[in-house]
């Protein structure tokens, strides 16, 4: 901790000397920053006379720096972001529900990475999953920022929390349309996402997908979660076990891994429109009896 300590300060010191005239002036704070699925060690840099700022996570910093980067490289490279970022953000608006409830969408999140910050948010519980909502706040070039909603932000609002799931649920569908589309001519495959392809696994859960899905397969099908980004639906003809089918997205895992991002599952699931809810594979063999879907 302290070695990262003193990584920050010297950082902070070189970004002061490398900003242009118009940033000097800028106030940086270190702070414990709380995601949804992680804690960071975050400065915020904050510009004089502006109700603007950049959060830079610092440890992923200190890990490229243990990693090899020039320190002289990453102080370049900060003072770039807070350019760039420091006047993109203003934050009255977030005081303003009629103006949030449209920059409202939900993501979805493997339940054992968030279980501790569970009771401070308003979320939706899906067997091991969970979706949680956000603010969107800025849209750039295909990276986004947001901030994660909290009770407390709702009590600001006066907002009902049954109200706000509503507003979500008709923001995000607007904001990430879905894409549902067969991997393949005549597969029985399909790639659950939204147009973007990012975040895409919640649109599992927009209104009427799973549903619709079950009407394409005629009856009961299987889901692998690829990663936070999509699901792959695979019809119940292939007669496969659960077993199988967990290991199916076992192997599918380690290219996740590879490609750096967040595994979300490490089973499968399957929905059973006349029991008229997503299960995993073992929850579906304990209710049925049947190993294979």
């Amino acid at each position: 901790m302290e070695k990262l300590n003193r990584f920050i300060e010297i950082v902070k010191d070189g970004i002061v000397e490398v900003l242009p005239k118009d940033f000097q002036g800028c106030t940086f704070e270190i702070k414990t920053m709380q995601k949804m699925d992680e804690e960071y060690t975050g400065m915020v840099v904050m510009r004089k006379n502006a109700r603007t700022h950049v959060i830079i996570n610092m440890d992923d910093w200190y890990d490229a720096y243990l990693e090899g980067t020039e320190i002289d490289d990453i102080i370049d490279e900060i003072a770039l972001l807070v350019q760039k970022e420091v006047p993109m953000q203003p934050l009255e608006w977030l005081q303003d529900y009629e103006q949030v409830k449209h920059r409202i969408y939900y993501r979805l999140y493997p339940e054992d990475r968030v279980t501790r910050e569970l009771k401070n948010v308003p979320h939706r519980k899906i067997c091991d999953l969970v979706l949680a909502y956000h603010i969107l706040v800025q849209d750039q070039n295909g990276a986004l920022s947001s901030v994660l909603v909290r009770h407390e932000m709702l009590e600001n609002y006066g907002i009902s929390e049954e109200q706000f799931q509503k507003d979500a649920e008709e923001s995000t569908v607007h904001l990430f349309p879905e894409s549902v589309e067969q991997y393949g001519k005549d597969s029985d495959f399909y790639i659950i996402t939204n147009k973007r392809n990012l975040n895409g696994a919640s649109v599992l859960f927009y209104p009427g997908v799973l549903e619709k899905m079950a009407h394409i397969y005629g009856g009961t099908f299987m889901l692998i979660p690829s990663s936070i980004h999509e699901f792959f639906a695979i019809s119940r003809k292939k007669y496969i076990t659960c077993e199988e089918l967990d290991e199916m997205v076992e192997k599918g895992n380690e290219e996740v891994l590879e490609q750096g991002d967040i595994l979300l599952s490490t089973h499968g699931y399957v929905y059973d429109p006349d029991h008229g809810a997503l299960e995993t594979t073992r929850a579906y063999v304990e209710r049925t009896g049947m190993h294979q879907i």
